[in-house]
Order: C-alpha cells, then structure tokens, then sequence
C-alpha cells in the first residue's frame, strides 16, 4: 500500500513539473505564433500564404480550415492557445505510447523490462520531443491522429476514424501515406470515407469565408506546398533534414551555412534532382517489402506494428522541407526496434541469431548518436551546426529502417514457436 501511495505521489509531483515546464513554453511565440498570426489575416479577410509571419519567423504552410479553425484564439492572448496545444501535445504524447504499447502487447514483458523499454525509447526521441514543445509544432499530433485513426478501424469505427485521419491530412498532407495503405490492405470502407471527409474538410471554410476566398485560398495553399515547385527541388540550408535535403548536398556543389566541403560528385542539377526523386521513390516503393505481395489475409498487431512503423519513418524522409521536429514520426519505429531487441535477447536471440541481432543494436546506437546526441544541448552549437551541414539526423533515420527491414516479425519466437502475435 506504501508503495503505491509514494508512486502516487512522484507521478504527481512528475505532473507539476510537466505543467511549469508548459506553462514556460507558452510564454514563447514559436511555431504557432506564424499560425495564429495566419488566423488573425485570415479574420481580416486577408491572404494567409506567401506572407512572413510569427515576426518573420517563417511561412504559413497549412490549411485554410485550420487557420479557420484558430480564429476563435486570436481574440485573446497567444499563451493562452500555445498553453492549450501544449497540454493537448502532452497527452497525445502518453496516448501514442499507449496505442504503441496495445499492438506490441507486453504482457510477457516483467516491470523491469517495461520501464527499460519505456525510458530508452523516450530518451532515443528526446530531442525531437523537446523541438516539438519548444517550438510548439504539430508533429505529435500528426502521428497521433495517425495511429489513432488505425486503432478505430480496427474497433469499426470507421466514420470517426475517418474524420479524424482526414482532418490531419488537411491540416498538413503528411499523413495521406496511410491512404495507399489502406488501399492495400482492402480497407475500402475507411479509405473511402476518408476521401470524402477531405473533399468536405476543404470546402467548409466556404461555409464562413465565401466560396470565392476559399477557392483562392485553396489555390495559394497548394502554391505554397506544391512539392513539384523549384524552391522544394535543393533544400540545402542547415535546417532542413530529409532525403530531399541530403541527396543534394552529396552530388552537387551546394551552398551551405558553412564553407565545408560536403558533395562526392558534382552532377547537373537537372540530374541530381531526377536522382532525388529516384532515391525518394525508392524508399516508397520499399514498402512492399513491410507489406508483403500478399494481402489477403488478416495480419496480427505486432506485424501491423512493424509495417506502420516503416510508414510512419519514411514520411519525413520523403516529403519536402522537413526540419528537425517531423523526426519524431520515427518513435513507432524505435519503440519496435527496442521491443524486437529486448524481445529476442531474452529469449537467446532465437531464429534471429546474436550475429544480426547485434548488427541492429549497432544500427540502432549509431542512429541515436547521429540523430540525438548531435544536439547542441550535448556536442555545443559550433559543433551541432557541422552535424546539421552534413544533415546527420537524415543518415540516423536511414540507419533507423535498415534496423527495421532486417527486424522481422517472424524472428519474434518462444522456445523455437512462433510467437501467436505473428504471422508467417
């Protein structure tokens, strides 16, 4: 009894300092204050794309409904919103490790191993949980709307899990991955429903702002995030952090924020950018390999864990002007690559062999080197500059999904048996 009141007490003390630590936060600007601020031009009847805002902190890059939607706080002062995201991020932060947990299932796990996999698979994303707070930014949302709308499917209720999958995708177009799989996976009813929820999530602000606002809006927006556009071909400032921005830097002369030499060749741009798109179709086309050429039978939860886990990793690697934050889509696949881990160890590394188990911790490690202890709260900012030159985040994600293309599912095994959560 003891125990479990002095638990009581160290989660709640854990939860005052969580809520300081927000309401700190809050007193920022951040992100949001350029989203916000889009919200206030667009209450005035004025064109939120193409526009510096936040006090010429950046662009505003989502939808029209969703500056529609961030009306209503502009009338009072901007803590006030940034405080309310910051505790909805917090929850979505505890409610993705739960609907993580659901499908990895840890009932054979003891406690020990439960807190070592919970701790290590926070500190692998600390960095990008701490840029999602401070700069109070939409990722976590994302992958929570993402991998809370395939828990609904799941439970049939499609209509709510459509709703909320295509809010997210009209907030930002990132999630729109989980339509192809969908598709693949014959889940017609969700997929479908999502469709039209997008279709109708777009013309609502017309309801408010007028038909013709809302087409012009719609047509800037697309504009701005058209990936298909030059300023999205060599993305080569420090800043960003995908394939897009990496591929460039090895096979051209680019310029960078600092005077270090980075390229390996020094191809035609024309070139370079059909290599990009080559290597960024590549990785989308890896999928099937997670997927698998059949489709026709149902999969367990720990496979479905593997496969999303691939899915969510590769969007911020594919998708265009990706900056540091969107790195946290990866938390699924760490969580997979720890339990994989713990999983086989404890069992005398099974069919895996200690070999290849070994060649994923590693794999694993490097990427945490790579893509958190490259920070400058770690190395120094003269330092984490340099790793951002070289854009060292994107080579941690990539040792990310070697880690899990060679993680199977199929190595989960008991006593030689398959493990019941998996499939052949």
């Amino acid at each position: 009894m003891e125990k479990k009141v002095n638990k009581k007490y160290y989660i709640g003390f854990l939860l005052v300092l969580l809520l300081a630590y927000l309401i700190v936060l809050s007193q920022s600007k951040g992100d949001f204050k350029v989203m916000l601020d889009a919200a206030e031009l667009l209450r005035n009847g004025k064109n939120i794309y193409n526009v510096s805002l936040g006090d010429n902190v950046g662009l505003y890059y989502y939808s029209p409904l969703f500056a529609l939607l961030l009306i209503p706080f502009t009338y009072v002062p901007y803590f006030i919103p940034n405080l309310l995201w910051l505790l909805a991020s917090a929850f979505w932060v505890y409610r993705i490790w739960k609907l993580i947990q659901k499908d990895l299932d840890l009932t054979g796990f003891s406690n020990k191993q439960i807190n070592q996999l919970i701790i290590l698979s926070f500190l692998c994303t600390i960095r990008f949980i701490l840029y999602n707070f401070g700069l109070i930014q939409l990722t976590v949302f994302m992958l929570w709307a993402i991998l809370e709308s395939l828990h609904l499917f799941e439970k049939n209720k499609n209509i709510h899990g459509s709703l909320l999958l295509a809010l997210a995708i009209n907030f930002k177009l990132l999630p729109i991955v989980i339509l192809p799989y969908l598709f693949y996976r014959k889940n017609f009813q969700p997929l479908f429903l999502t469709l039209f929820f997008m279709a109708v999530y777009l013309f609502l602000p017309a309801l408010f702002i007028s038909k013709t606002t809302n087409s012009f809006l719609l047509y800037e927006w697309w504009g701005a995030i058209n990936p298909a556009q030059d300023g999205f071909k060599f993305e080569t400032d420090w800043s960003v952090h995908s394939l897009n921005a990496l591929v460039p830097t090895l096979l051209m002369i680019t310029e960078g924020e600092l005077n270090l030499k980075r390229n390996i060749l020094n191809l035609s741009p024309v070139l370079v950018n059909q290599i990009s798109l080559a290597v960024r179709l590549l990785f989308i086309v890896f999928t099937i390999y997670f997927l698998g050429i059949k489709n026709n039978r149902p999969i367990s939860k720990i496979q479905k864990s593997w496969e999303v886990a691939y899915l969510t990793l590769v969007i911020p690697l594919i998708f265009p002007h990706q900056h540091k934050h969107a790195f946290y889509m990866l938390f699924p696949a760490i969580v997979y690559l720890l339990y994989f881990l713990i999983f086989t160890y404890n069992n005398k590394y099974n069919v895996i062999g200690k070999v290849k188990w070994n060649i994923v911790l590693c794999l694993l490690i490097g990427s945490f080197i790579l893509m958190t202890l490259t920070t400058d709260g770690v190395i120094g900012r003269y330092y984490n500059n340099i790793t951002q030159h070289y854009k060292t985040v994107t080579y941690g994600a990539i040792f990310v999904a070697i880690a899990l293309a060679l993680s199977k599912p199929k190595y989960l095994v008991v006593n030689n048996k398959k493990d019941p959560r998996t499939v052949d």
